[in-house]
């Protein structure tokens, strides 16, 4: 700091530093009154801190010309980085997303122009070695609360939702492992610049503790980067250090990380890799099919999209178009939609296309050339380049299995401004010195103007959608009270603040009235009263947004409505022919179809809707989880020979069986109740019998609800001894204890009740 600032100038400057290092507090921050209180929280924190920070910045620098930016390779390529991204944005399939993004993701190009702000605040605030040393720290400090944090998960002595990995306050356990994953490296830089033993100690006992949270994380990903990291430092570091202890220490990480390496990926069945969720997942992964994998099929989906639109891309945040207009139907089964690739350089190629995605990767290029020329010119230690280096290789390979998150978007870019600071200021700079200047009104009144302007932008950017992702917290617990109008009346005022939360505000609505629709039998005019609401509101959202979502919501929404009411059955269909046309791979837009033909009585329409449906996968686990709504809409249709022929098809298929009976046993009661609507009693028992048939064969004992409603059916059509025949053949005691036994088998905290039932059914036969 120079003695000669003034008050109001220094005043500007440890605001700035206050805001950096209040930034560093963002993995910390959680509201839970907010939607996803993960995200949103942080992400709101984030920008308004950043807002203000950088009007802040912006005074000192009128007032202070050392304080304004300073050219170097880095900031050229990420200058050009966001130029491209927002050609990309405006561009794209649809602009308003690709700039807002929304709640769940808090992503978008408004995400991205404020973490080059805050490179340009950071880059020419911090400019000494002190103060970047104050700055790791502090981050260490707060990744040691993290890590503190999924420790205590992990013994069980703080909450932990899902009862699943740490994830402390970030939420999700790969985002833990990720962000411990940089501070590694933070402690390596520190520890390497370090000459007493005992603050040597003090980082060696932090790295340990940190590690092993890491691991207690278990991301693959992220275990994978840091390893990848480690290798090419070491690798690094014996070639390039002079020290024999440093080398010593660099080819034991390398050989211990190698040799470790093909243990676990060679020996999947140890004990100690079958004692370790992380490294018996990572094994698993080894000895997976790739071309089976969802995550390579949706890697295959985005190539697909990058030849679509090859120069500037879908648009940030626009993944879900590509998704659905390439959607490969062999991801049936998985989630319904996938917004992101979990491949951060597909997820850029798809966004921004090549030109984008050439600059990202020159982003990168840039900082790997100003750290190795400082470090050639004797300005940066070769250790601390080579952690800095290997951290980024670490990020890069990572980035190849998730997704990127507000920690790790702040802390990349600490790490570039550390290097384009350390560049462009640190003694041996080719900086430009400012002898004399004189700070005139009109400096003074942008300076004043500039913390006015981002005061207001900061509100004008995040008070309404503050409001909206609370708002949308009040109106989900509003749907308890069972008052339409309540629910009605506060989902309204998150609409009527028309922010980029509205799409999601609406979405909330529509998927609560169904899955009201799915589980409540007697539905009331408070539930009409809401559909409509529901309705009205896709509607209108379907104007200004045509994504493959909307489509998928107002179809089901339609056919409720045709259900209840009788109404609405033709735009239910047209809805659904639109996606169709949009993403004609796509498998739910088949169901749908089938849906809807069933309740408007078509039935040859449904079955041919679900035969096409039946068609589209290849792969065997996807057909599988195809099976059962196929064979429902068959049964529901009374078509029992389409029935017969699927059980026939996928048995011969696949080689697998139809269902397990335990684990299915509530699908199996569903499948009754609806072929019982048919009154096909003929047709249901040759279904039956052949799948009690193989049921037997597969497991050695009878489906107990299937083998007690053959038994009642044949009863009712007055062949009682066909009923006898099936008693003493599949209700023998010898089935049924193999039947408990596995009941018993497949019981956990999760199945407890299906378990019960499947019992229950098993005790109620003759």
């Amino acid at each position: 700091m120079n003695a000669t600032m003034s008050s109001f100038e220094k005043g500007f400057l440890f605001f700035v530093w206050g805001g950096i290092f209040l930034l560093l507090l963002t993995p910390l921050v959680v509201s839970q009154s907010f939607f996803f209180p993960f995200i949103t929280g942080k992400n709101f924190y984030f920008r308004i801190i950043t807002e203000l920070i950088f009007g802040a910045w912006v005074a000192l620098a009128l007032l202070r010309p050392e304080y304004r930016p300073r050219k170097s390779p880095l900031l050229i390529a990420f200058s050009a980085f966001i130029f491209a991204l927002l050609l990309a944005t405006a561009f794209g399939v649809n602009p308003y997303h690709s700039f807002w993004s929304n709640f769940e993701r808090m992503d978008g190009f408004i995400t991205h122009i404020h973490l080059f702000a805050l490179f340009l605040v950071i880059a020419h605030t911090l400019r000494s070695e002190r103060e970047w040393f104050i700055f790791l720290n502090v981050s260490i400090g707060v990744s040691m609360i993290a890590a503190a944090h999924g420790y205590l998960q992990s013994v069980g002595s703080a909450e932990i939702l899902g009862g699943g990995r740490p994830y402390a306050r970030l939420g999700n356990s790969i985002y833990l492992a990720v962000y411990l994953m940089f501070h590694l490296f933070f402690v390596g830089v520190l520890f390497s610049r370090m000459r007493s033993w005992m603050l040597r100690a003090l980082y060696a006992l932090i790295f340990i503790f940190e590690f092993y949270v890491f691991f207690l994380a278990a991301s693959r990903g992220a275990l994978i980067g840091f390893s990848a990291g480690v290798l090419v430092g070491g690798f690094l570091l014996l070639i390039l250090s002079k020290n024999k202890i440093v080398r010593a220490i660099a080819g034991t990480a390398v050989v211990f990380i190698l040799g470790f390496s093909a243990f676990v990926f060679s020996a999947p069945q140890n004990s100690l890799i079958v004692k370790s969720d992380l490294l018996r997942r990572l094994s698993s992964a080894a000895v997976e099919d790739l071309g089976e994998s969802p995550r390579v099929m949706i890697w295959e989906v985005a190539l697909r999209g990058v030849k679509e639109r090859p120069l500037f891309g879908w648009g940030p945040e626009n993944f879900l178009y590509a998704y659905a207009r390439f959607y490969d139907p062999d991801l049936f089964g998985n989630e319904p939609w996938f917004d992101r690739v979990h491949n951060m350089l597909l997820e850029w190629l798809v966004a921004t296309g090549v030109v984008g995605f050439a600059l990202y990767l020159f982003v990168f290029i840039s900082f790997s050339w100003l750290i190795w020329k400082m470090a050639r010119a004797g300005r940066m230690l070769y250790g601390t380049a080579i952690l800095f280096f290997a951290l980024i290789v670490a990020y890069i390979i990572q980035n190849i299995f998730v997704f990127d998150n507000i920690m790790t978007y702040i802390l990349v870019v600490g790490v570039f401004a550390y290097a384009h600071s350390t560049f462009v200021y640190l003694p041996g700079s080719e900086r430009t010195e400012y002898k004399k200047y004189s700070v005139t009104p009109a400096h003074q009144a942008g300076a004043a103007a500039s913390i006015m302007v981002m005061i207001v932008v900061a509100y004008m950017l995040n008070a309404k959608p503050i409001q909206v992702a609370a708002q949308i917290i009040t109106g989900l617990e509003a749907f308890k009270s069972a008052d339409s109008q309540r629910v009605i009346r506060d989902f309204q005022t998150a609409i009527d603040l028309d922010t980029f939360g509205t799409t999601e505000t609406r979405e909330r609505i529509a998927d609560t009235i169904v899955q009201i629709a799915l589980s409540v039998d007697n539905l009331n005019q408070q539930y009409l009263n809401l559909l409509d609401f529901s309705i009205s509101e896709m509607e209108k959202e379907l104007q200004e947004n045509s994504s493959p979502r909307i489509l998928l919501f107002l179809g089901k929404l339609y056919t409720i409505r045709a259900n209840l009411t009788g109404k609405d059955a033709d735009k239910a269909e047209a809805t659904y022919l639109e996606l169709q046309r949009i993403a004609p791979n796509y498998v739910q837009t088949y169901l749908g179809l089938a849906e809807l033909y069933l309740i408007t009585g078509k039935s040859d329409k449904a079955v041919e809707s679900v035969r096409t449906a039946y068609s589209l996968p290849e792969k065997h686990a996807t057909l599988g989880s195809l099976y059962y709504p196929v064979l429902s809409v068959y049964v529901l249709a009374g078509a029992y020979n389409d029935a017969l022929n699927l059980v026939d098809v996928y048995r011969t298929t696949t080689q697998s069986p139809l269902m397990h009976p335990v684990s299915s046993h509530n699908e199996i009661v569903i499948l009754i109740r609806r072929a019982q609507r048919s009154g096909a009693i003929g047709g249901r028992l040759k279904l039956f019998e052949e799948m009690n048939r193989l049921f037997v064969e597969d497991y050695g004992y009878p489906q107990p609800a299937l083998l007690g409603e053959m038994i009642n059916l044949y009863k009712s059509v007055g062949d009682t001894g066909r009923a006898a025949e099936l008693i003493r053949q599949y209700a023998t005691p010898e089935m049924k204890e193999r039947a408990r036994i596995d009941a018993e088998k497949n019981r956990n905290e999760r199945s407890a009740a299906i378990v019960n039932d499947f019992l229950k059914s098993l005790e109620a036969l003759p």
